[in-house]
């Protein structure tokens, strides 16, 4: 028996983290050790969605101002 972790549990654990299981629900699920799963979980990760306007960056820049606009 290898010790190596098929790859469909390496990406049902991705995916279960992704949705935000967490990783002792993974393992128990999976029937697998939480350590393995915290290590697979690990090399995830969540990309944000959205524009930039809609998140409100928009106004990053408000309330910092130059010396000559103080002055």
């Amino acid at each position: 028996m290898s010790n190596v972790l098929k790859v469909s549990y390496q990406e049902t654990i991705r995916s279960l983290h992704q949705m935000g299981w967490s990783e002792r629900r993974i393992a128990r699920e999976l029937g697998i050790n939480r350590r393995t799963v915290k290590r697979h979980a690990s090399k995830c990760t969540i990309v944000p969605t959205g524009n930039a306007e809609e998140s409100g960056s928009k106004g990053e820049t408000q309330g910092t101002d130059t010396l000559a606009e103080r002055q």
